[in-house]
């Protein structure tokens, strides 16, 4: 790797994502080689608008931010206009791909399914109207999350109507745009992107039943299979729509996009994708390019190359 340029690990933010970005960043910092000058900026509220200061033309920012104002085009945008290149998609696709709304219209746009939902704004709707809608348009068990946060936070699988209020207070502790989504039961599974290419599909089986933030984050708590064991054509589907989302957004780089496996009828409908997906050593991402033979220095490395070729 040439070291005649200096690369900046921008981590931390002020989203409810914080501690994933600093273990993200802690990570990709010690696999970079010791002869590149380094500079490891922690985002907070006090230097919000200040730490484009550190930066110069010559810097490349590793953007290890997750959720908020790092993955949903702010500081895309900031550093677009200071003329600072950076890892991961650009202000537009992240906009795009941070909205859960706008990406499921337009997976159905491009022939990915997508499980049946309603976008519901708390601030400009009246609840007792938004239940009776809902009841009308769904039938329980329902996903209830905010349209604008990751590692599910804020998610509730509602199974009673009764408890449906309840899910809507939780959701919008994150965001006041809500997503009520058809609950599909079946397989979890996600593709990490690289360079426009899908790599192996991984399987997550929660010990729980549920994939919330203790399931991701808690060591133990889920079983991992990579490659996930499905037939041929059927992966080959999966990364197809995962590869097709991701260019329809925008992405470049890298991304994720999750996706459940229906039990009852066998097809894959698109979740969500991430922009900026974990990057520790046991992150989804990088367990899916060591199927591949790319283990995780080597996936980092790929990511700044990537950013400097643009």
């Amino acid at each position: 790797m040439n070291s005649n340029f200096n690369i900046a690990i921008l981590f931390g933010g002020i989203s409810s994502e914080r501690e994933v970005s600093i273990k993200s960043a802690m990570e990709i910092y010690e696999s970079l080689p010791s002869f590149l000058d380094i500079n490891l900026i922690e985002l907070n509220h006090s230097n919000f608008s200040s730490f484009i200061n550190e930066l110069d033309e010559d810097t490349l920012v590793f953007n290890a931010l997750h959720g908020g104002e790092g993955e949903n085009g702010q500081i895309q945008s900031y550093l677009s206009h200071h003329k600072i290149s950076y890892t991961g998609s650009d202000a537009t696709a992240s906009m795009l791909a941070m909205n859960k709304h706008f990406t499921k219209i337009i997976a159905l746009e491009n022939n990915v399914l997508t499980p049946n939902w309603l976008s519901i704004n708390l601030n400009n709707s009246d609840r007792s109207k938004i239940l009776s809608y809902k009841s009308n348009k769904f039938k329980i068990p329902v996903v209830v999350k905010p349209n604008f946060q990751g590692s599910t936070l804020g998610l509730s699988i509602v199974d009673n109507i009764n408890k449906i209020e309840n899910a809507l207070d939780v959701a919008s502790i994150y965001s006041d745009n809500i997503i009520v989504e058809k609950f599909i039961k079946g397989r979890e599974l996600t593709v990490g992107i690289l360079d426009d290419k899908a790599l192996e599909i991984v399987e997550i089986i929660p010990k729980s039943g549920f994939y919330d933030y203790k399931s991701k984050y808690t060591k133990g708590e889920s079983e991992y299979i990579c490659p996930a064991k499905l037939n041929k054509n059927l992966s080959a589907k999966i990364k197809e729509n995962a590869l097709r989302i991701h260019n329809a957004l925008g992405c470049r780089h890298y991304s994720r996009v999750d996706f459940i496996l229906c039990e009852e009828t066998g097809n894959p409908y698109m979740l969500e994708i991430n922009t900026l997906p974990g990057m520790s050593k046991t992150s989804l991402l990088p367990m899916s390019a060591a199927s591949k033979g790319i283990n995780f220095k080597s996936l980092v490395k790929k990511i700044i190359k990537l950013a400097i070729d643009k």
